[in-house]
């Protein structure tokens, strides 16, 4: 062995007799109820055996000792664990149970709960049924009604209309009728104007005559005047052999018829004159008279017409 053998060894040696002591110690702290599990202090005894025949006896008491010090330990580890085991098995059992008793009251509360909400769910259903089938009754209701109501406007609507176009209808027809009797009044106009105009031809006839009369009264008067104015010279020419006042007595009565004469002829003329004035514009009356009745006639046969046409539009759309 050389130097650095002896060197190792010591310290080796060294080393194992510290382990050594600190296993003693350990060993007499079982003693004492203190120290390592048993399985550190069986590893401690074979360490301690290997230091040396010295500490033989001492280590197999101690090892003895740690035998019987070692059975008590692990009876007594494995009874503590026993019950830490049973315990750990019953506080777990009861923890299960509780578990299971909270888990069975959550579940009777969650069905409690899943009830009442089925429940109201089901109210809530029925109620929203119950709601929706009054909605629709009411809604049907009210359709019919207004259905009904307007049927009965739309009749009221159609009566009215009827009855607006037959009052419109009737009253197209007194105005026909008016304008008929216009028409027929006017007829019976024109034909007093054309029965007058025959009777103003044939005045107009007897006038011509009675102006033909006139002249040839006018060509006596001329010549009887010429005669008078002739007898009125033969007179004042026999006035000397006649006495004054006879003579001038017969030419005032001779003047007098004269003047009587002209003035019948004066007033034939004028009544001549009135009547052909009269005449004249009772003709231009009855023309614009029947001018009007044909404007009013062709105006309410335009209406009319147009009537009957929105009656035949309005009964082919029924």
């Amino acid at each position: 062995w050389g130097q650095g053998s002896r060197g190792r060894e010591a310290e080796r040696l060294s080393a194992h007799e510290e382990f050594g002591n600190c296993v003693l110690g350990q060993v007499e702290s079982l003693r004492e109820g203190l120290g390592c599990s048993p399985h550190q202090i069986a590893a401690a005894v074979t360490l301690l055996s290997k230091r040396g025949e010295p500490d033989a006896k001492r280590v197999v008491k101690f090892i003895d000792m740690v035998e019987d010090f070692a059975l008590f330990a692990a009876t007594s580890e494995a009874r503590a664990m026993a019950r830490e085991a049973e315990a750990l098995a019953a506080e777990k059992d009861q923890h299960l149970l509780a578990l299971e008793e909270e888990k069975q009251r959550r579940v009777r509360e969650l069905g409690a709960e899943k009830a009442e909400k089925d429940a109201k769910l089901r109210e809530w259903e029925e109620e929203k049924e119950k709601k929706l089938k009054k909605v629709e009754e009411d809604k049907e209701k009210e359709m019919k009604e207004a259905l009904v109501r307007f049927e009965s406007e739309a009749q009221a609507r159609q009566r009215e209309a009827e009855k607006e176009h037959m009052q419109r209808f009737d009253e197209l027809q007194a105005r026909l009728q008016v304008m008929l009797a216009k028409e027929a009044n006017s007829q019976a106009a024109i034909e007093d104007m054309r029965r007058e105009k025959e009777r103003l031809a044939v005045a107009l006839s007897k006038k011509e005559e009675e102006e033909e009369i006139k002249r040839k009264a006018e060509e006596r008067q001329r010549e009887r005047v010429e005669q008078e104015a002739a007898l009125r010279r033969a007179a004042e020419q026999e006035v000397d052999k006649v006495k004054g006042e006879e003579v001038q007595r017969i030419a005032e009565e001779h003047e007098k018829k004269m003047q009587q004469l002209q003035e019948q002829a004066r007033e034939e003329r004028e009544r001549r004159n009135e009547h052909e004035v009269a005449m004249q514009e009772r003709l231009v009356e009855l023309e614009k008279q029947r001018a009007a009745i044909e404007v009013e006639k062709v105006r309410a046969v335009g209406e009319l017409q147009i009537a009957l046409d929105r009656k035949e539009r309005e009964e082919e759309e029924r």
